[in-house]
């Protein structure tokens, strides 16, 4: 059987660092670092021989983080998790994440999918699609969200102790 496409499995997962206080929070905040792992799984049907790829991270304000991996020999469903990088996010907003392919080493084609089978587009910067994302905040957010339930807390404490007295009040009344 002669093999036209080499078809690749790109998973893709990413890991705030940031901390705020002191403590790591789940959220990306502008100006603290995350962490970006990939793993490939190998589902074609003859051994990979091997290849290359690039990921880029296009941030809102025009910014890119580009990182190259060169894949060695992928056997039959065979999955490797490649090293981590650390970057920090650029700007806020939606950071995506885009994918350049080179042939394999033997010349073939290589077609990357997500985990869902969804073929993932390939091709020169702002020409293809984002196969992932992720949603970076200023600090200043995750402060007014917590300020908000301050906020919402503080005003239910106080109908509390008004509506007690009402009806105290009330009850003094009949």
């Amino acid at each position: 059987m002669t093999v036209t496409t080499h078809e690749i499995m790109l998973k893709t997962e990413t890991k705030s660092k940031a901390k705020i206080l002191g403590k790591r929070v789940k959220s990306y905040l502008v100006g603290q670092e995350f962490e970006v792992t990939v793993e490939l799984t190998n589902k074609g049907s003859a051994v990979f021989p091997g290849g290359s790829f690039t990921v880029s991270i296009e941030w809102p304000n025009g910014q890119t983080v580009r990182t190259s991996y060169q894949i060695s020999m992928l056997n039959l469903g065979e999955v490797r998790k490649l090293p981590p990088f650390t970057t920090g996010a650029l700007s806020r907003g939606f950071a995506t994440f885009t994918l350049e392919s080179s042939p394999a080493n033997d010349g073939k084609p290589v077609n990357f999918h997500k985990p869902s089978g969804e073929l993932i587009p390939s091709g020169p910067p702002g020409t293809v699609y984002s196969f992932y994302s992720i949603l970076a905040k200023e600090p200043e957010e995750i402060y007014e969200f917590w300020g908000m339930i301050i906020a919402a807390v503080s005003l239910a404490f106080l109908v509390g102790i008004e509506l007690t007295r009402f009806l105290i009040w009330l009850s003094t009344q009949a």
